[in-house]
């Protein structure tokens, strides 16, 4: 007993202060970085869809070639690789030459990721030092985003970027406020934090389809910042205000329009796909049954695509209703937090576990995912909270506390966006392959800012460090790719 409350007492103190907390993160960063550089020198498979990709890569994303649905931004660095490589006399870069170019230019993307929410964005937003600790471990523990960076995908762009605009909306937030007149410093520099934003915004909607929530929602945040302080039908508003606006639509929708100009129309996704014998399966689809389960014990028993999917159930032959088959009902691929959860935590698609479609890291995974178990009470609570501080702390007159309100406004906009596909073109029942962590990659920070608006007392605090780390080393073994021979 006694050892218990000296153990009790112990954790008043807090294990970490504010400086050993930055080295603790800091320490974390680099490793996880060297993780996804060990990835992109050893990972020797294909992600989906790779010959697309290369093929844009091979256009510097500007073909209307295939499935054409992806802005060029992400595959753009490809053009002058190509050239460097002629110019050396060296033979026109392969498919996985590509592939494994565009993997290398994930750690740069991944690297600013980690840097803008770690020791940017949260540190800003974060009741305090140990709740930003706290909402960055979780972030690193993730082993989703090494498997996102070993994907030749412009998620990777769009998550970036994401974090970019974040940084550079609280940079000019905080650091550039409205100057005096006399000033000519500081609104030198004001000046220079919109040009950094409103460039960010625009090429973040050139990454990916979903591109258009950071370029929207930091475009609105522009044009309510370029009000403070002025008359909305002064010539000092209007016309800056004018000029951001048109600036980002132009770059964020130029794919569109270029799009339309080469072929007339806006390319179809899944023209000619294999997406058409999916259709018929969404009439009387069972939504509640998609959103409202989770099959925990049969993703452990099998934690990847060859989980038990399928079981049809239908009437008795001896009842006296007429006979009625509910089809997957229970398939675990019918269950979107199952396979969210899967992918989040684990590998549920079998692009990261070894061969192709072969799972080498079983237990690995159970480990990984009966770990991070806890955190979906507990994040539950704190991002319920975090929404009522957000709407609490908002003062529109003060133009205090509207930075915790665009990331929830990002949060809920992207949600109902991607939301939106997954329930429209993106279903796909009883595969629903559309639910993957690299869709979802750029919100996920943005709900963890949320949960890191109220504070944590010290011995909570403590609690969550040991148990943060310990997901941690649990997680690091999924976040590696295991190299196996083809």
């Amino acid at each position: 007993m006694n050892v218990l409350r000296k153990w009790w007492n112990d954790l008043a103190e807090p294990m970490l202060g504010p400086r050993s907390a930055r080295l603790l993160l800091g320490f974390l960063l680099v490793l996880k970085l060297l993780v996804t550089t060990y990835n992109a020198v050893a990972y020797n498979q294909h992600t989906y869809d790779h010959k697309m990709h290369a093929m844009r890569a091979r256009s510097g994303g500007l073909s209307m070639e295939g499935r054409a649905y992806n802005p060029p931004l992400y595959y753009l660095p490809a053009l002058p690789y190509i050239e460097l490589q002629k110019l050396r006399g060296a033979p026109e870069p392969t498919q996985d030459d590509l592939l494994t170019f565009l993997r290398w230019t994930n750690i740069g993307y991944l690297a600013v990721f980690y840097w803008c929410w770690t020791f940017v964005i949260f540190p800003a937003l974060a009741g305090d030092y140990r709740s930003a600790t706290l909402a960055s471990l979780v972030l690193l523990a993730v082993p989703g985003y090494q498997k996102l960076a070993a994907a030749s995908h412009p998620d990777n762009a769009l998550a970036c970027m994401s974090a970019v605009c974040m940084a550079a909306w609280l940079s000019l937030r905080r650091r550039h406020p409205p100057p005096a007149p006399d000033d000519r410093a500081a609104r030198r520099r004001r000046a220079w934090a919109f040009v950094l934003l409103t460039v960010a915004a625009g090429l973040a909607g050139i990454t990916r389809p979903f591109g258009v929530v950071p370029a929207l929602v930091f475009l609105a945040a522009l044009v309510v910042e370029l009000a403070r302080g002025r008359r909305l039908l002064s010539a000092s508003f209007l016309v800056p205000a004018c000029a951001v606006s048109m600036f980002v639509v132009v770059v964020a929708g130029s794919w569109l329009g270029y799009q339309r100009f080469v072929v007339g129309r806006m390319a179809k996704v899944y023209e000619k796909s294999y997406i058409q014998r999916f259709v018929p399966r969404r009439k009387n689809f069972d939504f509640v049954e998609y959103f409202a389960s989770f099959h925990l014990r049969e993703l452990l028993k099998r934690p990847n695509r060859d989980m038990p999917r399928t079981i049809e159930t239908s009437s008795p032959p001896h009842s006296l209703r007429a006979p009625k088959t509910k089809p997957m009902v229970s398939s675990g691929s019918n269950s979107f937090f199952t396979l969210l959860y899967s992918e989040t935590w684990g590998d549920h698609w079998l692009y990261f576990s070894g061969s192709e479609k072969k799972d080498y890291k079983i237990w690995p995974k159970r480990i990984a995912l009966v770990a991070a178990l806890p955190l979906l009470p507990l994040l539950a609570f704190r991002f319920v909270h975090g929404v009522w501080r957000s709407l609490r702390d908002w003062r529109p007159r003060r133009g205090e506390g509207l930075e915790p309100l665009v990331a929830l406004g990002f949060l809920v906009i992207g949600t109902a966006l991607y939301l939106y596909w997954q329930t429209g073109e993106g279903l796909l029942p009883g595969k629903n392959s559309t639910v993957k962590f690299l869709y979802v990659s750029f919100l996920v920070p943005f709900a963890l800012v949320t949960c890191a608006l109220p504070g944590l007392r010290r011995r909570s605090y403590n609690l969550w460090l040991f148990y943060l780390l310990t997901l941690f080393m649990a997680a690091l073994p999924v976040a590696m790719f295991w190299q196996v021979s083809r």
